[in-house]
């Protein structure tokens, strides 16, 4: 199968794409629906939801990721009082609270999300993704899969890190039925503070957005009635 098969006939479709890139452009952010194959999102769906998540947070100077058995055996009056701190950090400064799986592009044996990662860096692909950004610095994608759960977030940031060449940053959503008042919206923030835009993680969707924007996933609410699944990472330039 071709790299570029995993995508829905539209991103395939240069005229689609170049249309995406004026929205992107004028916009600053792009939602596009039906981004995959639909057999494609099905099956991620379906990979996503056998995965064995590491629960994700920020702590001064590192990030931690604590595999499912690791949290499984903290006492409770530690698990609370390790949320307390988070949930005081993330008053005052960058803080995160998700489930996240670093997808290896090859791992023993391949699995569909590893698929896919290599196939965001196939040569077809990406020469894809440089129509649709207008950006032809572009040589490779990185990419985590995410789950968000009730009581997870991701705090105001900007996705802009010294040392890194993050051009875009990108969103496969992957949840197949989701409503706004559960939370876990992809929030952008005017300069001001007040809320510009947000996006509901709607059923293979990808947004795609410039590096350098203040943005923040929203608190995802005690009655959520689903997981947000989701792939995400950065379009990247050489190093």
């Amino acid at each position: 199968m071709r790299a570029d098969a995993w995508l829905s006939e539209n991103m395939r479709d240069p005229h689609f794409l170049e249309g995406a890139r004026t929205t992107l452009k004028t916009a600053n952010r792009v939602h596009i629906r039906n981004a995959l194959a639909d057999a494609a999102a099905t099956q991620l769906y379906q990979a996503l939801v056998a995965t064995n998540w590491n629960a994700a947070f920020n702590t001064p100077g590192a990030v931690q990721l604590l595999s499912a058995e690791r949290v499984a055996a903290i006492d409770p009056a530690q698990r609370e009082s390790g949320l307390k701190d988070i949930h005081a950090r993330a008053q005052g400064g960058f803080q995160f609270l998700y489930d996240c799986y670093p997808i290896p592009k090859n791992p023993a044996p391949p699995n569909p999300l590893s698929d896919f990662v290599l196939a965001l860096n196939a040569p077809e692909t990406l020469e894809l993704l440089k129509i649709l950004t207008g950006d032809r610095r572009i040589v490779s994608v990185s990419a985590q899969a995410t789950r968000y759960r009730p009581g997870h977030f991701l705090t105001e940031h900007d996705d802009d890190v010294a040392g890194e060449t993050r051009l875009f940053a990108y969103v496969f959503n992957l949840t197949p039925t989701w409503h706004a008042d559960w939370g876990g919206l992809l929030t952008f923030f005017r300069k001001d503070g007040h809320v510009q835009e947000a996006y509901t993680p709607a059923w293979n969707a990808l947004n795609v957005f410039p590096v350098g924007q203040a943005h923040a996933v929203s608190f995802v609410a005690p009655y959520a009635g689903a997981f947000r699944y989701s792939i995400t990472g950065w379009f990247l330039g050489a190093p």
